[in-house]
């Protein structure tokens, strides 16, 4: 079995991540922070299986960082926490550290797989933009329980990767309560931020609320690009 669990963060939501692969390659993964990985992606439950070629890389790799025992870095104040484990052993770094040795193998190996099983949806939610308006879309074929009473929209005006501006939808307009999204479920986000924009000018929308893993309820936060 290979652990990743990544936790904590300055930034709010605080990073609750979850991935465990079994030596089969049966994988199971909760994700709770759109931006985890390098590009935005969905939040909740997923499961299935690596490919074949993923599974042998990462068997090979966790035996050797077995072999090398536990290992820990520094890690800074404000940085989001990688642990994982395997076999018994385990190592904690930050989340831009590479590591070192066989457990920078391992981390090269397991940290993009965040992002790309999430092509397995089981319980999740995505925003999209759909005809010029952010949605939540449900993804999967199981239900996933959310409390939307906290729920937050935003918008950033950038230009030239700079921000110039924030926008937060008025409380009432996202007042919601506890749903229960299953397969084709979709709610409508409000954006009416009224920028000044220009050519090259670029919108970014971030949504905050709670989802239910199991008994747990865990602050969820998605994005744009």
């Amino acid at each position: 079995m290979i652990a990743l669990s990544r936790t904590g963060g300055m930034r709010l939501p605080e990073f609750h991540e979850v991935l465990e692969v079994d030596g089969d390659g049966v994988f199971k993964m909760w994700r709770s922070v759109s931006k985890a990985s390098e590009l935005p992606s969905p939040i909740g439950r997923f499961a299935g299986s690596v490919t074949d070629a993923q599974k042998e890389a990462l068997g090979a790799a966790s035996k050797r960082a077995a072999g090398e025992g536990s290992r820990a870095w520094l890690v800074s104040p404000d940085s989001p926490v990688d642990r994982f484990d395997v076999d018994g052993v385990n190592a904690t770094l930050g989340i831009h550290h590479p590591g070192e040795d066989a457990w920078k193998d391992l981390a090269a190996l397991v940290r993009p797989l965040l992002r790309e099983l999430t092509s397995s949806p089981l319980a999740a939610i995505a925003l999209e933009i759909v005809d010029g308006g952010p949605k939540l879309v449900h993804q999967g074929t199981e239900p996933l329980t959310l409390d939307l009473s906290t729920l937050t929209v935003r918008a950033d005006h950038r230009r030239a990767g700079q921000s110039l501006a924030r926008w937060t939808a008025p409380s009432p307009a996202t007042a919601q309560g506890e749903v229960v999204a299953k397969p084709g479920w979709k709610l409508d986000l409000p954006l009416e931020h009224g920028f000044d924009l220009k050519p090259g000018d670029r919108v970014t929308a971030d949504v905050t609320f709670v989802a239910h893993n199991g008994d747990r309820l865990i602050p969820v936060g998605l994005q744009t690009p």
